[in-house]
């Protein structure tokens, strides 16, 4: 999605942040050592953890390390998220709602 947006002599100040977001059905970290069913990574610097930019996020949520007693909460939040986002896609991409007015929502509904 990065590469999409800029192209030859553009400046790098027209980037637009791009988050991915991977619900997996498998164990992707080890379980033994990374015990947390949800990841969070930025790009940051190895040795002072000074982050590089905002520009890219990405989420992991691994749903075999979620405890059964959680799986209904879960889930309930994993769908009215997918929903929302779904609904302000369709919407930004058939014209009925601008892109700016996208990540004002996006605000409201605690993504930031």
């Amino acid at each position: 999605m990065l590469t999409g947006q800029i192209k030859k002599g553009d400046d790098y100040g027209i980037f637009k942040k791009c988050i991915s977001i991977s619900v997996l059905d498998f164990i992707l970290f080890d379980n033994e050592k990374y015990k947390s069913y949800y990841s969070s990574y930025h790009m940051t610097e190895d040795r002072d953890q000074r982050k590089f930019n905002d520009l890219l996020e990405f989420h992991i949520i691994e749903l075999p390390k979620i405890p059964e007693d959680s799986m209904g909460v879960i889930f309930e939040m994993l769908s009215a998220f997918l929903y929302s986002l779904v609904a302000i896609i369709e919407n930004v991409a058939s014209g009925k709602l601008h892109p700016f007015k996208a990540v004002f929502y996006s605000f409201l509904l605690g993504w930031s």
